[in-house]
């Protein structure tokens, strides 16, 4: 049976990773990355239905924050919730010039 990468184009990674994928994306064991978006230093996963997936595009932005060796500790992440579908639309209908007729 074919995995659910083997419908990408070859060398096109997901955009969006689950926590084995995405652990192992950041060099780490699933139970280190579990921790580590406990501690705030990866970002908490986007719901589908009971799915947990992580966006790789934040995964670079956090693994970019970790702080080099003996600079201290990381920030932790902190975003705002994404916006939902009615307020993603209503901010794009309010961009759009008015035309009068």
């Amino acid at each position: 049976m074919p995995s659910k990468t083997d419908f990408l184009p070859h060398r096109l990674m997901p955009a969006g990773l689950a926590l084995h994928t995405s652990a192992a994306y950041v060099s780490v064991s699933p139970n280190s990355f579990q921790d580590m978006v406990r501690r705030g230093l990866m970002p908490k996963p986007r719901k589908y239905g009971n799915r947990n997936i992580w966006l790789r595009e934040e995964l670079d932005a956090a693994l970019r924050a970790l702080p080099f060796d003996g600079e201290g500790k990381a920030a932790p992440q902190t975003r705002s919730p994404p916006p939902t579908g009615i307020e993603h639309a209503k901010k794009a209908v309010s961009l759009r010039p008015r035309v009068d007729r």
